[in-house]
């Protein structure tokens, strides 16, 4: 059976001279072995000072069978890991893999959402959504396009616009009016 990965990204641009960029390296899936594929993008620091950024898999929509993987510079988290964090050293990149791994299931499909999230400074966050689908007669993965969600501000409960803090009930509300429920506790 051949697998084919098609992956769909949506990527948010930086705001006000933030300093974390997310870039996605090509459109080429790259295969390790029979079942497990990834896609490449680049966490670069464009800033003057050392940045810390939380990599949160937020959604993790696989079928039975399926796992997904959470790399940096070559250091992979286990399937269950959903989250890591990571400090970037001024005007540096590190390699970020997003990895499938279909486990030999049938014909299916899976999506999942990467949150990027600059620690010091709260609208600095990247939503990226990766699509697969497994068939066994594609044989060209192909990405399927583009689209921009940017964090336009963060609310509390009673709707004042407030910074990002932990232990508090907050809202993330995007540019392309989806908002997200957020409770960080420290």
């Amino acid at each position: 059976m051949k697998a084919s990965l098609i992956t769909f990204l949506l990527m948010s641009s930086s705001l006000f001279g933030q300093s974390l960029n997310v870039t996605l390296i090509d459109d080429t899936i790259r295969a390790m072995t029979a079942g497990t594929e990834y896609i490449i993008s680049d966490l670069e620091n464009t800033g003057n000072d050392t940045i810390e950024v939380d990599i949160i898999r937020a959604v993790n929509n696989i079928p039975p069978g399926w796992q997904t993987g959470l790399c940096v510079d070559g250091v992979c988290q286990f399937a269950t890991v959903d989250s890591m964090r990571i400090s970037i050293a001024p005007l540096a990149t590190k390699e970020f893999r997003m990895y499938f791994q279909t486990l030999g299931s049938p014909t299916d499909t899976a999506s999942t959402e990467i949150l990027f999230k600059n620690i010091g400074d709260a609208l600095n966050v990247f939503d990226q959504q990766y699509y697969a689908f497994l068939s066994p007669t594609a044989s060209v993965p192909t990405l399927e396009g583009s689209k921009t969600k940017k964090l336009v501000k963060i609310v509390d409960a009673t709707g004042r616009e407030v910074e990002d803090k932990p232990n508090t009930l907050l809202f993330y509300i995007y540019d392309d009016g989806t908002s997200e429920k957020v409770f960080r506790m420290e």
